[in-house]
């Protein structure tokens, strides 16, 4: 008699548990709960994945171009000893650097169809930069992403008057912006007020790596 009521509280037992996770054809114990496909919770034995790296760890590294004689040619001969001709320079990979000559305006651009012809580019569309002085010895810093370069940082030092005429003084920065192709970055840090400017000229970089 006490084992039959025994028995009988363990199936009354079961059949509670059975109801309370709402598992069909429970036979002598409940199953592992589960959990209906519209539910908010998630069981999984990995970590997420975040949406920002493409299910992988993006490494992001730099290369060094410097625009001296060994990677930059005039387009052509000048026809004068006043004529700034513009200067065609080898990049990292396939792009080439184009460094247009304006007295201390000299400009930098950089893009994989920039060619020693400038009427078959438009300008407005590759990223452009401030060199130092004429540009001679100024260095690019390509920031890589997987090996593929995304941006360029490159350090200015300029008259503030270039710019803007009622401007004084000389400007130390890092600028850092995109290459065609890639999100957007246009990003000024003044080195003068930074002693980790550089650092933190990468970091920017990193930050706003992606394609539009």
């Amino acid at each position: 008699m006490f084992e039959t009521k025994k028995t009988m509280a363990n199936l009354f037992g079961v059949s509670v548990i059975c109801a309370v996770f709402l598992i069909s054809g429970c036979k002598g114990r409940p199953n592992a709960a589960v959990i209906p496909t519209n539910s908010l919770a998630t069981v999984t034995a990995t970590p997420p994945v975040s949406a920002n790296t493409d299910s992988k760890k993006v490494k992001f590294t730099s290369v060094f171009t410097k625009l001296d004689s060994k990677t930059c040619k005039p387009i052509r001969k000048a026809e004068s000893d006043e004529e700034e001709v513009p200067d065609i320079c080898d990049g990292y990979k396939d792009y080439k650097i184009f460094v247009s000559h304006h007295g201390t305006a000299t400009r930098i651009y950089i893009g994989r169809e920039i060619t020693a012809d400038a009427d078959a580019w438009d300008a407005s569309t590759f990223p452009m930069f401030i060199a130092n002085g004429a540009g001679d010895g100024q260095t690019i810093e390509w920031r890589l992403a997987d090996g593929e370069p995304f941006a360029c940082i490159v350090r200015a030092e300029y008259d503030k008057q270039i710019i803007n005429p009622d401007e004084k003084g000389a400007a130390n920065e890092f600028v850092v912006k995109n290459l065609k192709g890639f999100a957007p970055i246009d990003i000024v840090i003044d080195a003068k007020k930074s002693s980790r400017a550089n650092d933190e000229a990468r970091g920017r970089a990193d930050a706003g790596y992606g394609k539009p």
